[in-house]
């Protein structure tokens, strides 16, 4: 299939979401002929090597939308139409990333503007971890934005053309002995000189004549949230800073939300209670999935809410208010600072920094969405083991270790999260209909 064509499929893949069942062992390399996903495009490098670019297929009788499929399907498309080799009109270059710690790669548009970041299992990033927090995201409804991640594996000899270019610029800009430039030198000069390694297994291809990592979107317009995370001091510090911000102490807080946020329509209330939403929520994904460095990875988008009777919300980015027309009628419209978390590489394989500093011991309120989808995963995990673990090993490139952390840490949240629900301590309220309403019940702390 052409990468030009592949967009055209996606109506008909949002209907094909039956999961394949495959041997739980998991593989010591990737095998780029196993199959696996939605759909594959494939790409042809100069040297001859199919390389791949994979749609992961969605979670075995999950209850997505229709509309979040669609949309999650064209992002996904989008990131596995990106083809590098191709220099026609519109093309796209591929430039090592020298900032911040990943020695990963840029995928350019003819704008100069990123279009993608191509991550490795390299440094304290792991590719089962991106592709997880993505998937995952999803299935709870996509709240939280997570970028579209996608499997990619790109030719030995391309990587390595970029890495000396990496090598060669680092050098010129006086960075090599930065952490940066230590690990473009080391960290891949290590996995490089033995693909049979455990280092080399987490970025080599079974037959090491590739690279594969995640392929992830690059959101544009983002700023740093510091609101949730603050200044820290030092990065050993990042938690305790956390958890000192105002809003920690909201979702911590027992006492009820009306109180803590208010009724009226305003946007301070609104944006109280759609910060403790989404603090929540990155909880829960955090302690499932672990990620290591959360502090200072915590992003927003600044969002017009708008509604007509201040009870049912629809939003847009604030950016496209004047291109659209949908709110110019509404009765209530305000800016609203809602998270992304786009950077979710450093988890599943680098321990429970949410548990180990027990930032849920305290939860008082949460989601009722996110709260269901927390039981209904973690039922079917329970339930159908053998035929999750076949999913998220060949979706998820999770491995027998991965599987058996990742629902140790789902499990347990399940319990402490009844738990807290049933004793009357966490309230399912972090929901804008039902507050703004003020009508019905809390919801039921079982499924």
């Amino acid at each position: 299939m052409q990468a030009g064509h592949f967009q055209e499929y996606v109506p008909a893949m949002k209907y094909f979401l039956c999961a394949f069942l495959f041997s739980t062992t998991a593989l010591a390399q990737y095998e780029s002929d196993i199959q696996r996903g939605l759909l594959t495009q494939k790409f042809r490098s100069p040297g001859g090597i199919t390389e791949e670019c994979v749609m992961g297929q969605r979670f075995p009788d999950w209850p997505y939308s229709e509309a979040q499929n669609t949309k999650a399907l064209k992002d996904e498309a989008k990131l596995c139409n990106i083809d590098f080799y191709d220099k026609g009109p519109g093309a796209i270059s591929v430039r090592p990333k020298l900032n911040s710690t990943n020695p990963g790669v840029l995928f350019i548009g003819t704008n100069e503007k990123v279009l993608a970041k191509y991550k490795s299992s390299v440094s304290c990033s792991y590719t089962p971890s991106i592709i997880s927090y993505y998937q995952i995201s999803q299935m709870f409804g996509g709240v939280l934005k997570v970028p579209a991640a996608t499997i990619r594996t790109v030719d030995f000899n391309t990587h390595k053309e970029i890495r000396q270019e990496a090598l060669e610029m680092l050098k010129q800009l006086g960075l090599s002995e930065k952490l940066i430039g230590k690990t473009w030198r080391d960290s891949w000069g290590l996995a490089y000189k033995n693909p049979n390694s455990q280092r080399g297994q987490r970025v080599f291809t079974g037959d090491q004549k590739q690279i594969y990592g995640a392929l992830v979107s690059n959101p544009r317009g983002e700023e740093k949230y510091k609101e949730i995370y603050g200044n820290r001091s030092s990065y050993d510090k990042r938690f305790e800073v956390m958890v000192s911000q105002r809003p920690y102490k909201l979702v911590t807080n027992p006492e009820s939300l009306t109180r803590l946020v208010g009724t009226s329509t305003e946007q301070e209330g609104l944006q109280a209670l759609v910060q403790m939403r989404d603090v929540s929520d990155m909880l829960v994904l955090d302690y499932i999935l672990g990620q290591r460095d959360r502090p200072g990875n915590i992003h927003y988008y600044e969002m017009l809410y708008y509604s007509n009777d201040g009870v049912t919300w629809d939003k847009m980015k604030l950016a496209n208010a004047d291109k659209e027309g949908a709110h110019q009628s509404a009765k209530y419209q305000i800016p609203i600072k809602e998270m992304v978390l786009k950077d979710n590489d450093c988890g599943v394989v680098k321990g429970n920094m949410a548990r180990e500093h027990g930032l849920l011991n305290g939860l008082r309120h949460m989601s009722p969405n996110t709260y269901r989808q927390v039981l209904q995963l973690a039922q079917a995990w329970e339930t159908d083991s053998a035929n999750v673990n076949d999913y998220v090993s060949r979706e998820w490139l999770f491995t027998v270790s991965d599987i058996k952390s990742v629902k140790k840490d789902l499990l347990d949240l399940r319990d402490q999260l009844y738990r807290t629900c049933k004793s009357g301590e966490l309230s399912l309220d972090l929901d804008l209909a039902r507050h703004y309403s003020g009508s019905g019940p809390l919801p039921a702390c079982e499924l």
